[in-house]
């Protein structure tokens, strides 16, 4: 085995071993989808791992692919070749989802997410259909949109990406329920993408129709171009028993 190589299998034993899984490899081994076997003459032969392989550690274990493949700080693989091979799978694998009509799920958005590293790119497979909000401080106990996009839950819901018909219509809901969505984003800024099943029961504050809705609801906190932190709402619509008003103003 190569030095560097065999660094690597070394950093991947340690990270491991302090996961969840401790020890256990053949578990880790059978819930990546391959034999039980696998990872253990993966980390004691010579031969590279695959991107699939890399992504589903990264997910397993809790990892970014940078995390992964440094040791030391110092780069056993080259973590941009990972990164981009990853992301260009999670590409293709989002585009296929488009074309049969299948929504990403919550597990897709934290393969995109570690896939990136929490920079907002690459994500043509969901382009319009999540909402950016502030990232929440002492200072704040409101939840401040950024930019609601065209072909997100919330603006299929409210029929607009207008923020004052989005406050109008979340304001006047109990503090409980804002304060429970501020801790959820605060919660995403310290462990990465959350995904959980939630309600909304709500009055459209113009045309007065109720909004009752149960969906998923995935918070990743994303950093732009500029450097600027914010907080990424994917939600998916599970079922509803109130209006959806569809169509964007």
């Amino acid at each position: 085995m190569c030095h560097n190589n065999k660094r690597l299998k070394a950093h991947w034993r340690k990270l491991i071993a302090s996961s969840r899984y401790n020890n256990d490899i053949d578990r880790l081994s059978d819930e990546l989808g391959k034999s039980p076997g696998y990872l253990r003459g993966l980390l004691r032969n010579d031969s590279t791992p695959g991107v699939d392989v890399v992504m589903g550690l990264c997910m397993k274990l809790g990892h970014t692919p940078d995390e992964m493949m440094n040791v030391s700080k110092t780069p056993i693989m080259d973590p941009k070749k990972i990164g981009d091979a990853i992301s260009q799978q999670v590409s293709q694998i989002m585009t296929e989802k488009m074309w049969t009509d299948t929504q990403p799920s919550g597990e897709d958005i934290m393969r995109w997410w570690l896939s990136n590293n929490g920079r907002l790119e690459n994500c043509d497979f969901i382009d319009g259909k999540f909402d950016l909000f502030e990232t929440p401080d002492s200072t704040h106990r409101q939840i401040r949109p950024h930019v609601l996009g065209k072909g997100s839950l919330a603006t299929q819901c409210l029929g607009t990406t207008s923020h004052d018909v989005y406050h109008r219509t979340i304001d006047p809901l109990s503090e409980k329920y804002r304060d429970l969505i501020l801790t959820a984003q605060r919660n995403s800024l310290d462990t990465g993408p959350v995904t959980t099943i939630e309600t909304l029961d709500a009055i459209h504050p113009d045309s007065g129709e109720e909004i009752k809705i149960e969906y998923t609801r995935t918070f990743a906190p994303v950093t732009m171009r500029d450097g600027k932190s914010l907080i990424l709402n994917y939600s998916k619509l599970l079922r509803t028993s109130g209006k959806i008003a569809g169509n964007v103003q």
